[in-house]
């Protein structure tokens, strides 16, 4: 477990963990807040306030748009435009979110960093905090994950797919 769990920063206030997929640093940090979140198959940073006050400033600080969430995405299929904004309401319930007129805002700003022949590599910025807003919304441009279980397939990819002439070690 250690090598899925690094903590990058922790002082009195709060601690900032790079987080492995298939880990659940929810668990491993209940005594903690979670400021920002993760799916269990994700990798990347998360935030926990060590108490509420710190919970608090944090939140205020992604309200006030102060910091970013970036996310770097692998998405399946030719991407219609390099950069874009995908503004569609989500209906987000207990099981779902779905795009539907009757949810609520939801903004992710986009930007292909490198275009595959079936995938694309994207930088995703999510401009609302929405449970799955990323997933909904690339599924509703029809370029879902590229391994999703939830919104597309959750098939492994390979190298092959990516490049052209990869065979790899074992083919």
């Amino acid at each position: 477990m250690q090598n899925k769990i690094k903590i990058i920063f922790e002082n009195e206030e709060v601690a900032i963990v790079d987080k492995q997929p298939n880990v659940d640093t929810l668990t491993l940090f209940k005594q903690f807040i979670p400021v920002t979140a993760l799916d269990y198959e994700a990798s990347g940073i998360i935030v926990f306030a060590k108490n509420k006050k710190t919970y608090d400033f944090i939140s205020q600080q992604f309200k006030k748009e102060n910091v970013k969430k970036v996310y770097y995405i692998l998405v399946n299929g030719i991407m219609e435009n390099n950069d874009g904004e995908i503004d569609k309401k989500l209906l987000v319930t207990e099981q779902t979110t779905s795009v539907n007129d009757k949810g609520v805002n939801a903004v992710t700003k986009y930007s292909v960093v490198e275009q595959f022949k079936n995938f694309a590599f994207v930088k995703a910025i999510p401009l609302t905090t929405r449970k799955n807003q990323i997933r909904a919304h690339f599924w509703s441009i029809g370029n879902t994950l590229a391994i999703d279980k939830i919104y597309g397939s959750d098939e492994p990819i390979l190298l092959s797919n990516l490049k052209r002439r990869y065979k790899g070690i074992n083919k």
